[in-house]
């Protein structure tokens, strides 16, 4: 349902090792004539054959990658063709104000940890199911024990 009722599709996702692409033909299929896909996180993530397809026959809106399956998204790659996608070689987040507050973080984490303090951002780490366990789509996933 949320793929029939997103204007956007926003993919940022970690890619598991055995997993098959998240948004592919079905999922697409599934997407509204006017919805967008937008990928920042990692280019396996989408089947571009499938991608392609979709914005060639206009199933979908548009999308913009900043990232390819193959690595960076080049001039010379398929889906450079379509005039309904936007291609970026890896730089979405990168601005000169990200990379100052990033330098910022990281800094008064050092500080603070040489000062005794807990660094902030600290992400715990929990073993959800990988993707092909058929746990991995419940919605009553939890962490493995």
């Amino acid at each position: 349902m949320l793929l029939s009722t997103s204007d956007f599709v926003f993919l940022t996702a970690s890619w598991g090792p055995t997993a098959d692409p998240l948004i592919g033909e079905r999922e697409l299929r599934l997407m509204s004539e006017k919805a967008v896909l937008v990928n920042v996180a990692d280019g396996r993530l989408i089947n571009e054959e499938a991608l392609l397809a979709a914005l060639e026959s206009e199933s979908i809106a548009g999308a913009g990658l900043d990232v390819a399956a193959a690595g960076t998204p080049t001039a010379g790659h398929p889906l450079a063709s379509a005039k309904n996608c936007v291609l970026t070689p890896y730089v979405a987040a990168r601005t000169e104000e990200a990379d100052d507050a990033v330098a910022q973080f990281v800094v008064e984490n050092i500080v603070d940890t040489l000062n005794g303090k807990t660094p902030q951002g600290l992400v715990e780490v929990i073993d959800f199911p990988k993707a092909g366990d058929p746990a991995f789509w419940s919605s009553q996933m939890a962490p493995r024990d």
